[in-house]
C-alpha cells in the first residue's frame, strides 16, 4: 500500500506509528483497551470483522466509510453505524508546496508534503571535545577528576574502559591471549594480568602498538555511546595514549600534563611498588613530554602543591568558557573513525 503514497519515504516505521497513535488513544480516554492493528489494504478488518459496531470518518472521507459498509454486505456482515465530523472541527493543514498550493486538507500526504525543507529531527547536540593526555605518573587523572567537577562536563576515563573491554568473556579478551600468549593471564582469576601485559609491551614498540590497534577501537565505541547517552556541552577524554591513538584530529582542543621525568619516577616507584630502573623504562617507552606539548592546546605542570596545579586548571576553564560563549564548537560525529 505505501508504494502507491504520496512521499512514501517520509512515512515513520509502522512500530513509530503504533507508538504514537497508542500514545493518543490512551491520552484522550485511558479507561477504554485500544487494539491497533496494521492493515495490508484499504478496508483491513473493518470488512471481516463481526463484531464491529461503528467508524469514524471526516466528511472528506465519508465515501470511504460508505465503502466499508457495502463490502460487509457482500459479507452478509451488519452494517457499521457511521460517525462522521466536519472538517472544520479539526486542524487543518494547508499545502504550500507545488500544484496544490491552498489546498485545504486533513489528508496525511500533504501534512508530509509540508515536511519537505523543514526540520525533522532536532540537529545533534554540538559537544565540545577535548583531549586530557599526559605520560604516566603525570598527575593527569587527579587533573580529570578536578575537571568532572565542572558543570555541563562529562569525563571519560579511557585507561579504565580499555581494561574493562578485555575482561574475561569478552572477545578482545581472547585476542590478547592469541596475540600475547597464556602468560598474560592470572591463573586464579583468567581476567588478563596487567602487570604480566604491561611488561610486554612496554619494552617492546611493535607489540604495543598492536595493543593499540586491538583496544582503541573498543574503547572509540564506548566514548561515542557515552557522550551520546550524555549529551554533555563539554567532553573530557582522558587517555595516556590519545596522541598515539591518533584522536588529536578529531578534538577540539588537547590538553597535556606533564612532570619532569625525576618526578614521575619517583610517583611511579612509590605507587606501582617497582624499581626505578623499571619505572624509567615505562616512562621512555612512551611518547615524551615535548611530543606532548607540542600537539597541545593547553598544558599542565602538576609538581605542585594540588591548589597551585587546580589554579591552572582554573584558569584553562575560564578561557573555555570564553571561547564557547563565542560559538565554538565540534560536531559529535568528527569522532567517528574513517
Amino acid at each position: 500500500m505505501l508504494k502507491k503514497k504520496r512521499l512514501a519515504d517520509l512515512i515513520q516505521p509502522i512500530e513509530e506509528r503504533h507508538r504514537v497513535l497508542h500514545e493518543f488513544c490512551t491520552a484522550v480516554d485511558p479507561s477504554l483497551e485500544y487494539n491497533i492493528v496494521p492493515i495490508s489494504d484499504p478496508f483491513g478488518p473493518s470488512i471481516v470483522d463481526p463484531d464491529l459496531e461503528a467508524i469514524v470518518a471526516s466528511e472528506e472521507t465519508l465515501d470511504g466509510a460508505n465503502a466499508v459498509n457495502l463490502e460487509r454486505h457482500k459479507k452478509n456482515l451488519r452494517p457499521l453505524r457511521v460517525h462522521t465530523f466536519p472538517v472544520n472541527d479539526v486542524v487543518v493543514v494547508e499545502s504550500d508546496i507545488g500544484e496544490n498550493s491552498g489546498l485545504r486538507t486533513i489528508s496525511s500526504s500533504w501534512c508530509r508534503q509540508r515536511l519537505l525543507g523543514r526540520v525533522l529531527k532536532p540537529p545533534m547536540r554540538q559537544v565540545y571535545l577535548i583531549g586530557l593526555t599526559g605520560g604516566t605518573g603525570s598527575g593527569k587523572s587527579r587533573i580529570g577528576s578536578y575537571l568532572a567537577a565542572k558543570p555541563g562536563v562529562l569525563v571519560i576515563d579511557c585507561d579504565k574502559i580499555a581494561h574493562e573491554a578485555y575482561r574475561k568473556g569478552t572477545t578482545l579478551h581472547g585476542r590478547l591471549i592469541e596475540e600475547y600468549g597464556k602468560e598474560i593471564v592470572d591463573t586464579e582469576s583468567g581476567e588478563i594480568a596487567r602487570k604480566a601485559l604491561g611488561a610486554i609491551v612496554f619494552s617492546s614498540p611493535v607489540a604495543r602498538e598492536k595493543l593499540n590497534r586491538l583496544v582503541w577501537p573498543e574503547v572509540m565505541k564506548y566514548c561515542l555511546s557515552k557522550i551520546e547517552e550524555a549529551a554533555p556541552e563539554v567532553a573530557v577524554i582522558d587517555a595516556a595514549l590519545l596522541l598515539e591513538a591518533g584522536w588529536g584530529s578529531s578534538l577540539n582542543e588537547i590538553w597535556v600534563v606533564f612532570v619532569p621525568e625525576d618526578e614521575a619516577v619517583n610517583r611511579i616507584m612509590e605507587r606501582d611498588e617497582i624499581s626505578e630502573e623499571y619505572a624509567r623504562a615505562r616512562i621512555r617507552s612512551q611518547m615524551s613530554n615535548r611530543d606532548r606539548i607540542n600537539q597541545a592546546n593547553i598544558a599542565f605542570c602538576s609538581s605542585w602543591a594540588f591548589d597551585v596545579t587546580n589554579a591552572q586548571v582554573d584558569r584553562a576553564w575560564t578561557e573555555l568558557r570564553q571561547r564557547l560563549s563565542r560559538g565554538r564548537g565540534q560536531d559529535l560525529l568528527s569522532l567517528h573513525p574513517d
